[in-house]
């Protein structure tokens, strides 16, 4: 675009100051452009339809977009100034949520949904917990769940979403048989981790997902509502991380809830830049030899609350970064604390898992809840803990009660197996080899 001056009337001398007023307020003006909020900041309801929807269209659920690409392209660089909402209607896989440079003003919110689709419903007759705590006064997530109605689990696809009666959202870890099933922590939307235990006669719906690409966002919080606000919401959907890692960077909180992460090939969770990643009631999906990975570039913000994670003969682990589980469900995974981790486990149960707990490569794991699978019926084999160099430290209320099944040794410690009864461990320990001699391999009581 070219702007043309024409003065005809006033001298060449009032010329010249109109155009040096006008290019000293240059940079002034596009700053207040630049920070004039558009109009899509403003805009508390979208949806996307990819077989509807126009990217020429307004974005509302009465004239939805086409893409979650042009979605992006319009927040971005932008202000959401209320609490947001977005409907995706069916698959949306064109593009992630790309937010760079998003900002969330005192209040604001974007919360995305997918689809869910009902599949069959049921009620519960009989909760029984598999996870306990303090010598087994206290019953712990997963719950085995009997149920009567329509509902068979063998055929129920196995990301589905789990909502109840009360309220709350859960995810399948294994199938028993057509009326009994091994479910995860229930939780609902927020920052509570207060235990729910689903009881007889709660009714529950059983739900697919609808399909979107993991989120990679860069967004902001200017004003935060006393730390605890969840600034950007991902709900009820199924992401395939093949080739897409999901980042959380710029200081929001970003939050899945409900949602199945599948990994059919490594996946890289990148959370960093002071930002907050919280997986509530999720499910991770994994494939053959394939793992699972928090990495952070500092001390990020990783929770975790309700996480099931299901996959044989795959490692689930976190890589330099602070990541903190509570109620924790792994069917056929490893955990594994790697490269400067530290992790804080809390209640956390395994099944079916060859070496439950792997911690080396300078990891830490503060075990502030107790281990599972001790029992011959959580089908564990091969070591229960396994610390090759680095350190997990328990509390005396929470002491690991991951054995060893199947005629393996319960624990290892810098190469050197030992029975379970023998923790807490101390470092350089004089039945250590030299060549782990002060490696910092241990077992300790905190």
């Amino acid at each position: 675009m070219v702007l043309v001056l024409t003065n005809p009337r006033g001298s060449d001398g009032e010329l010249a100051e109109l155009l040096t007023t006008t290019q000293a307020s240059q940079p002034a003006l596009l700053q207040a452009i630049n920070a004039a909020p558009s109009s899509a900041g403003l805009q508390a309801s979208w949806a996307i339809d990819p077989t509807n929807g126009v990217d020429s269209n307004q974005g509302t659920p009465a004239a939805p977009l086409r893409t979650m690409g042009e979605l992006s392209g319009r927040l971005s660089l932008n202000l959401i100034q209320q609490p947001t909402t977005v409907q995706l209607v069916g698959n949306v896989v064109d593009s992630p949520l790309n937010l760079q440079g998003t900002r969330f003003a005192k209040g604001a919110s974007l919360t995305v949904s997918g689809t869910l689709t009902d599949v069959t419903t049921g009620t519960i007759s009989v909760v029984t917990p598999l996870g306990i705590a303090n010598g087994g006064a206290v019953t712990q997530p997963p719950w085995l769940l009997t149920t009567t109605g329509a509902v068979d689990w063998t055929t129920v696809p196995v990301g589905a979403q789990i909502r109840y009666s009360t309220g709350h959202v859960g995810m399948l870890l294994a199938a028993i048989s057509a009326t009994q099933a091994i479910v995860g922590c229930l939780a609902a939307p927020g920052t509570s981790i207060s235990l729910v235990t689903p009881a007889a006669g709660n009714t529950l719906t059983v739900s697919t997902l609808s399909s979107a690409l993991p989120p990679v966002v860069n967004a902001t919080q200017i004003a935060f509502n006393g730390g605890s606000a969840i600034t950007i919401g991902l709900t009820g959907l199924r992401m395939d991380m093949a080739n897409n890692d999901l980042y959380a960077q710029g200081g929001a909180t970003l939050q899945l809830y409900g949602c199945e992460l599948v990994c059919a090939t490594t996946l890289g969770l990148v959370h960093s830049s002071g930002g907050v990643l919280d997986l509530r009631a999720c499910r991770v999906t994994l494939s053959g030899a394939n793992s699972f990975r928090f990495r952070g570039t500092q001390a990020d913000l990783i929770s975790t609350f309700g996480l099931c994670v299901v996959g044989t003969g795959s490692n689930f682990f976190q890589h330099n970064c602070s990541v903190s589980h509570n109620n924790t469900a792994i069917s056929g995974a490893r955990l594994l604390c790697s490269s400067e981790s530290n992790a804080q486990i809390g209640s956390c149960y395994f099944r079916n898992t060859a070496g439950p707990v792997l911690v080396n490569s300078q990891g830490r794991l503060l075990c502030n809840g107790v281990l599972n699978g001790t029992n011959a019926s959580d089908g564990n084999t091969g070591i229960g803990i396994d610390v090759s160099s680095g350190l997990v430290t328990y509390f005396s209320s929470s002491k690991p009660q991951v054995s060893g099944n199947g005629g393996s040794p319960e624990t290892r410690v810098g190469g050197v197996t030992k029975a379970y009864a023998a923790i807490p461990y101390v470092n350089w320990d004089a039945t250590v080899p030299a060549a782990f001699t002060g490696n910092g391999a241990a077992i300790v009581q905190g």
